[in-house]
């Protein structure tokens, strides 16, 4: 990584870490007001794919996704201690640990399964896929969820120009665009070891109150000047839509 690419990325977690620090669990309220039309939230599609003995949660936030997954060993980990501080408070039954997800303080092969829930685009992703890869067990799985590539729809997508439009011009650069590309995602899984890689999209819709408290929850919202805010949250539309997709992928077995 040369220096600016460096200097950029060290930028982009400093905002981060003070979004999260200021209001922990503000991303897990957001996502928690969409259903899909069956009645889930995110974080059911995600725990049901989670039942094991030992599961790992990077970017973990406030631990509201490992408050619903059935593992005998839990383990979170976040960068932020205020989320830390909340999800334990919330799960103290679980292992919480300050760390990065591209440097994962665990011994190799340690977990069933390990989750990333709607965090890995504000993650050094192929360096985290690395680490994540590194700590699994044989046979064990990547369950992810992020935004997919359908462009948001209705009040989202009015919500998304208003912000883009009133983002300061020094804000940071967020997300990796290989998250919400199938094909990408695809080979950069394969190229690190994992097989059986499996997607799933579906569809989150919010109320006309639950989009505001989602639309807050944003990167870049906390950015803007209240004036900014309240025209922001004040997209129209008789929709709120947003696609997202479930990944899983299995690291392989060892060989016979």
């Amino acid at each position: 990584m040369d220096a600016a690419s460096e200097r950029e990325l060290r930028r982009k977690e400093a905002y981060l870490r003070r979004f999260h620090d200021a209001d922990p669990g503000r991303s897990g309220r957001g996502l928690l007001a969409g259903r899909t039309r069956q009645g889930h939230t995110t974080y059911d599609l995600v725990a049901e794919c989670a039942r094991c003995e030992s599961v790992l949660d990077v970017g973990c936030g406030d631990g509201v996704l490992l408050a619903q997954v059935d593992a005998t060993h839990a383990v979170g980990v976040d960068f932020s201690r205020a989320e830390l501080r909340a999800a334990k408070r919330r799960l103290p039954s679980a292992h919480w640990v300050e760390a990065r997800s591209d440097a994962l303080p665990f011994k190799g092969e340690t977990f069933d399964v390990v989750v990333i829930h709607a965090s890995l685009i504000a993650m050094p992703v192929e360096e985290t896929l690395k680490e994540v890869y590194r700590v699994l067990r044989r046979g064990g799985r990547l369950v992810t969820l992020e935004q997919s590539d359908l462009p948001p729809q209705g009040a989202f997508r009015e919500f998304v120009l208003r912000l883009s439009d009133a983002l300061p011009e020094n804000t940071p650069t967020l997300g990796d665009a290989r998250v919400t590309d199938r094909e990408a995602m695809d080979r950069l899984l394969g190229s690190l070891g994992f097989e059986g890689v499996r997607f799933r999209d579906t569809l989150l819709e919010f109320g006309a109150e639950e989009r505001k408290v989602f639309f807050a929850s944003l990167y870049g919202f906390d950015l803007l000047d209240p004036a900014a805010q309240a025209h922001a949250l004040a997209a129209p539309g008789t929709t709120c839509v947003a696609g997202v997709r479930l990944t899983e992928a299995t690291k392989a077995a060892a060989s016979e």
